[in-house]
């Protein structure tokens, strides 16, 4: 008897879904716990956080030492939607979406043309597990050039 290997079965494109209000409301929760965390971190209050201010939050956040330093949970989502707006205004057409797949359901940004689908939560969730600073600006960089090149 002869076995033959199946092909590997390819993943199930996630289904993307606009925000639901409540959705759209902690995304704004989470952009203005990003400034908070700035505050705290850098001393410095903007609206939006900049790229180099978030870089400097996830340096100081990893020097603090403190018994009351921000959870990591909440640095990663407020980092996350804060990089995620910044791609938002500079790339036209991406919005935020539910992205939702085999492995559940996440915050994403989402653009049609060029099949464009970041998750910036888990970006950022990735590079501070792995204790690395100073990702945001050249992942922005990297992403944002990318796009530009696919096609509108």
């Amino acid at each position: 008897m002869a076995f033959r290997r199946r092909a590997p079965k390819e993943p199930a494109p996630p289904e993307l879904t606009p925000l639901t209000i409540a959705e759209s409301q902690w995304r704004g929760q989470q952009l203005e716990a990003a400034r908070r965390l700035v505050e705290r971190y850098v001393g410095t209050s903007e609206m939006p956080p900049s790229l180099a201010s978030l870089d400097a939050t996830v340096v100081a956040w990893f020097a603090d030492e403190a018994a009351d330093r921000s959870d990591v949970n909440d640095l990663v989502n407020a980092v996350g939607v804060a990089f995620g707006h910044h791609l938002v205004k500079a790339v036209p057409g991406l919005t935020w979406v539910m992205a939702t797949d085999d492995a559940g359901t996440e915050l994403a940004v989402h653009r049609d043309a060029g099949n464009v689908l970041v998750h910036p939560c888990n970006l950022v969730a990735k590079r501070i597990v792995e204790g690395e600073t100073g990702f945001l600006d050249p992942a922005f960089t990297q992403l944002t050039d990318r796009i530009r090149q696919l096609p509108t």
